[in-house]
């Protein structure tokens, strides 16, 4: 039987940003900015 086992993260972000659209490129930018290690996860961008 297979044990369930849980990976630890090789890195984690201080922000996740969902989309892409101009709330979400703002919000990089803002991040960015500010130096905080983030990541933003779309489609596609451009909103």
């Amino acid at each position: 039987m297979e044990e369930n086992r849980v990976k630890e993260p090789s890195h984690i972000n201080e922000l996740i940003i969902v989309g892409a659209g101009p709330a979400g490129i703002t919000a990089a930018v803002y991040a960015a900015r500010k130096k905080i290690d983030f990541i933003v996860i779309t489609t596609n961008i451009g909103g």
